[in-house]
């Protein structure tokens, strides 16, 4: 029983682990996507005014190139965090499986037991009836005994 209730305490342990890590790295990912995309609008606005300028200053073509170069870094590191979302969201779909297999394993193991307590409990009260009846029928043959001897 106190293996049970470790099974049991252990999976539960492991779920809510890894169910914080998941929302963690949840968190994160939606902070970094948020900061992303902020930065992508504002650097794109201003890439776009710089364009607008560039009739006006001939040194704006430097600017804009510098400011082309920083929204491609920007969209590489989205194409990284999309596919580490990715990346995420399989090692989740996997825990999850992990989970459900270990639930479906306590359930039998609790089945099992269940069937092993009631098989001894049924054989020790054979075995108490049968030693109860050797019992009785000794007294009875003890006593008969002393009848036949009087």
């Amino acid at each position: 029983m106190d293996l049970k209730k470790m099974e049991t305490g252990a999976a539960r342990q492991a779920q809510r682990k890894s169910n914080a890590d998941i929302e963690s790295l949840h968190e994160e990912y939606h902070q970094r996507v948020s900061a992303l995309e902020r930065k992508v609008y504002a650097l794109m606005r201003e890439r776009d005014a710089l364009r607008r300028e560039q009739n006006k200053r001939s040194d704006s073509t430097a600017l804009l190139k510098e400011k082309d170069e920083i929204i491609t870094q920007v969209m590489a590191e989205g194409r990284q965090l999309y596919h580490w979302c990715e990346e995420l969201s399989k090692k989740q779909a996997v825990q999850e499986s992990t989970i459900r297999k270990l639930r479906a394993q306590i359930e039998e193991n609790k089945v099992e037991n269940s069937k092993k307590d009631k098989a001894a409990t049924e054989k020790l009260l054979q075995e108490t009836k049968d030693s109860t009846k050797r019992a009785l029928y000794d007294c009875i043959e003890c006593i008969q005994g002393r009848k036949i001897a009087s």
